[in-house]
């Protein structure tokens, strides 16, 4: 029996592509990078690509910032860096990539406990780049498989088998497809 694909009309050649099993990739052109800052308890930056996006001051929180345009193909980096400038120090820093953490650093309580059994070294404390690789680069094609079905359209004389198709061409006559 041959395979036949619903919908199509009688008597034409059919196509369709059937997809393997896979889960199909994020496109690069949706790839989404978010990242946030909190719990601050000195200064924080966080650049992507090496260039700024942003900085939080003590106790604030930077909400989800979409880096997303910032993304280019190739490799790429996310770099949070913390500041102390009297006392202790807090921080807390995330990425997320299309909607998952790959990144969540966090340490003491801003304005209560500071990091590293109340340490009160100055200058740069954190400095941390996270590698997010190629998120840019659009993935290869899944693997795919061609089906082509020729559907049969409706006869207009008697059905006839093989011999009996035979047996009614003139003598010396053949069939052609």
């Amino acid at each position: 029996m041959r395979p036949v694909i619903a919908g199509v009309a009688a008597g034409m050649i059919a196509s369709a592509l059937i997809l393997s099993g896979q889960a199909t990739p994020v496109p690069a052109s949706t790839a989404h990078v978010t990242v946030r800052m909190f719990n601050i308890d000195d200064y924080a930056q966080v650049f992507v690509n090496g260039s700024l996006v942003t900085s939080a001051g003590y106790l604030q929180d930077t909400g989800l910032i979409d880096v997303s345009t910032l993304m280019q193909q190739g490799s790429n980096s996310v770099r949070f860096t913390l500041r102390n400038d009297v006392l202790g120090y807090t921080y807390g820093f995330q990425v997320n990539l299309n909607g998952s953490s790959v990144f969540d650093a966090q340490c003491g309580v801003a304005g209560s406990t500071g990091c590293n059994n109340q340490d009160f070294t100055l200058g740069v404390v954190y400095d941390h780049t996270v590698n997010l690789g190629d998120v840019k680069t659009p993935p290869p094609p899944a693997p795919a498989v061609l089906l082509v079905s020729r559907v049969a359209g409706p006869r207009t004389g008697p059905q006839l088998r093989g011999n009996e198709r035979d047996r009614r061409l003139p003598k010396g006559a053949t069939e052609s497809h």
